[in-house]
């Protein structure tokens, strides 16, 4: 009876000892380091011990506000010993002073850890990697354009950035191509690069956004993985009045709206670029349906060529349309002006645009050699009428020039009446004319009446038919200032000849 006694007290005792053993529970979270660069990861361990449930129900809601989580480890088991074992990688968002919060597991809360975010660090120069971030607007319309902008300052001249395509619910993401930009001071040579995403979100109400890394390689390794923080858009609905089909953001029109000339029955292109800012090449309108054939023009369908190119200020898109035309009729023609719609997102209206468009001027084809013929004679005509007086002046001038040549040489009576006769020759007037005559008609301006009198003496005079007698130098100087102010290009043309 003492023996079962004991055994009995023995067995409740070691039920006891394991039932104490089996309720005891554990839960604590634990990091690598509590000092990371931005864009770097660090683990943060979480283990258990006892209790009921798996690690991966914890919520980590509060933690992805400043840490991005890869959960892809496996949670390792120990079914013996009851234990949880799972290690998550984190990368911080921002710089700074970051703190891991307290998480909730089997009504069990760990700690919370500090960590302290630092600038990144090229590790090949010891120089700060800086980040920039800017989301152009959080509250936008429905397919309005969102710029997330990303920019690292650094000192790596041939640093190569990656980022993967983003698939975001009720969104169009498109990835912007990467600038480079060389900013040199004295102190410093710093290389900026500026990347992101485009954002369309296409229906209303609040949308979340989870953007992938940017991926900062450099040597063909990648150093730094740097995150941006998950954001909501308040996406507002376009008015009722707003057709699907209106783009929203700003659109220009380019085309050749001046009147062209074509020969009737043949083939010609007519050529429209549109391009749209800030929205995606397949949001742009069409515009075929305002290109139709009239009475006098035939309009085939266009060919089109669709551009988007992206940079890391947004996207602009672009439609070429080769449309071919021919005319059936003769006479000048303009088709109807083209109508275009879009929404503004900065004011938040609607605008409409008109454009002009194609204007023609029709011929048939005898009509138009008749034309061209009729052209070049009066072109002809012109030429020859041209080559004419440029050939007439020139005699005139060379004229002028014969007749000055003989005035400067000190000359005689006869000189100066052979000199004034080329000058009378070449303004049209007799060679014989007097010089009374001479000097109302030839000059330009008004000489003083006292060169005329001494001219008169000379030549009337029994001394003016002596050989050896000279003409004054007042006489000689009036008649040249006559022969320039009457051709003032003399000057020139004398000095062209001489050299």
């Amino acid at each position: 009876m003492v023996v079962r006694l004991v055994k009995l007290i023995t067995l409740t005792c070691l039920m006891l000892v394991t039932t104490s053993i089996q309720a005891k529970v554990d839960f604590a979270a634990s990091v690598s380091t509590q000092k990371v660069e931005l864009g770097k990861t660090f683990t943060l361990t979480l283990a258990s011990t006892g209790g009921t449930g798996q690690l991966s129900s914890i919520n980590f809601t509060e933690l992805a506000r400043d840490f991005h989580i890869n959960k892809s480890a496996n949670i390792e088991y120990n079914e013996q010993l009851n234990r949880q074992h799972w290690k998550l990688r984190l990368t911080a968002y921002n710089k700074g002073q970051q703190a891991i919060p307290s998480l909730l597991f089997n009504n069990l809360r760990s700690e919370i850890i500090q960590i302290n975010v630092t600038d990144a660090i090229d590790k090949k120069t010891g120089t700060p990697i800086h980040l920039v971030t800017q989301i152009s607007n959080q509250q936008p319309w429905v397919r309005q354009q969102v710029l997330v902008n990303i920019q690292l300052k650094t000192n790596i001249a041939r640093a190569k950035l990656r980022l993967n395509k983003a698939k975001i619910k009720n969104t169009f993401t498109q990835t912007l191509d990467i600038n480079h930009e060389l900013i040199s001071s004295e102190q410093s040579t710093q290389h900026h690069y500026h990347t992101g995403w485009a954002v369309f979100p296409l229906i209303s109400g609040k949308t979340y956004i989870k953007l992938p890394a940017v991926e900062l390689i450099r040597d063909g390794v990648t150093t730094h993985r740097f995150y941006h923080a998950p954001f909501n858009l308040e996406v507002t609905a376009l008015p009722l009045y707003i057709p699907a089909t209106i783009p929203v953001g700003r659109i220009e029109l380019r085309n050749d709206s001046s009147y062209q000339y074509f020969i009737s029955e043949k083939l010609y292109e007519y050529k429209i670029r549109l391009t749209g800012h800030n929205m995606l090449v397949s949001h742009l309108p069409n515009l075929s349906n305002q290109m139709s054939s009239t009475p006098s023009l035939r309009i085939y369908p266009a060919a089109t060529i669709r551009t988007q190119t992206n940079t890391y200020s947004g996207l602009t898109s672009t439609i070429e349309y080769s449309f071919p035309v021919k005319t059936l009729k003769q006479g000048a023609t303009r088709l109807e002006k083209i109508r275009l719609s879009y929404f503004d997102p900065e004011t938040g209206t609607l605008k409409t645009t008109y454009h002009s468009n194609l204007g023609l001027l029709s011929m048939n084809k005898w009509l138009s050699w008749l034309l061209a013929v009729v052209l070049i004679i009066i072109l002809i005509y012109f030429f020859k009428l041209i080559l004419t007086r440029t050939s007439q002046y020139y005699t005139k001038l060379r004229t002028y020039v014969d007749a000055i040549k003989l005035i400067k040489n000190d000359c005689t009576p006869q000189q100066l009446r052979n000199a004034m006769a080329l000058l009378s020759t070449a303004e049209g007037f007799s060679p014989n004319i007097t010089f009374g005559a001479w000097f109302k008609s030839v000059p330009r301006i008004n000489q003083p009446g006292d060169c005329l009198d001494a001219i008169n003496e000379l030549f009337y005079k029994k001394s003016g038919l002596e050989t050896k007698t000279k003409v004054t130098e007042n006489i000689a100087s009036t008649i040249l200032n006559i022969a320039f102010s009457n051709q003032p290009v003399l000057r020139y043309f004398i000095r062209l000849r001489t050299n």
